[in-house]
């Protein structure tokens, strides 16, 4: 299943920058940080609300997530797995 484009669209406006970093264990499995910043606590809250909503729709229940709002800012990390979750947000937060 995915999002709708309308669903993408209204969470992406108010957008302020973001940056994200991609890593991979020895593994080679790929791991996600982002770290976004929105025009307003509205915005944030409608990003965080949509993110968690594509997240439980895109990935597996074997993937590790971990998202938190924080005013402006939108943090989301993904892993393969918890314990790569705990490495990868440990390391950077």
């Amino acid at each position: 299943e995915e999002m709708s484009s309308f669903a993408a669209s209204r969470a992406a406006a108010g957008w302020g920058g973001d940056r994200y970093l991609l890593f991979t264990d020895a593994g080679g499995r790929l791991a996600l940080a982002l770290f976004s910043q929105w025009d307003t606590a509205a915005d944030a809250l409608e990003f965080d609300d949509a993110v968690r909503q594509y997240a439980g729709l895109a990935l597996g229940p074997e993937t590790a997530v971990q998202i938190a709002l924080d005013a402006l800012n939108v943090t989301l990390f993904i892993a393969a797995d918890e314990k790569n979750l705990a490495v990868l947000a440990g390391g950077l937060e």
